[in-house]
């Protein structure tokens, strides 16, 4: 497996990769503009998207994504890497 990009999930990714993405008790940051001026939307810790977004200077969870290649594994697999557990989306994302 190759890395080639460290980035976080937009709105629309999230909502197709939703079934295979664990739910955690804290909420994080999408990259997707939230309805204000400087806000940008995040998903609680019910695992819902939250579109009118919160201030960029607010505190929120971060879960990066890896996009990768000469990936030998099947969506809904976790893969430890860094010490973390990582799920596989597709064959080219984590």
């Amino acid at each position: 497996m190759i890395i080639n990009e460290i980035k976080l999930l937009n709105a629309s990714t999230y909502k197709h990769y939703i079934d295979y993405i664990p739910v955690i008790n804290t909420s994080w940051w999408l990259c997707t503009c939230g309805d204000s001026k400087n806000s940008m939307q995040f998903v609680d810790d019910t695992g819902m998207i939250n579109h009118y977004g919160i201030s960029i200077r607010d505190r929120c969870g971060v879960r990066p994504a890896l996009a990768v290649t000469e990936l030998d594994a099947s969506p809904g697999d976790t893969i430890k890497l860094f010490a973390f557990d990582w799920t596989v989306l597709d064959k080219h994302l984590l």
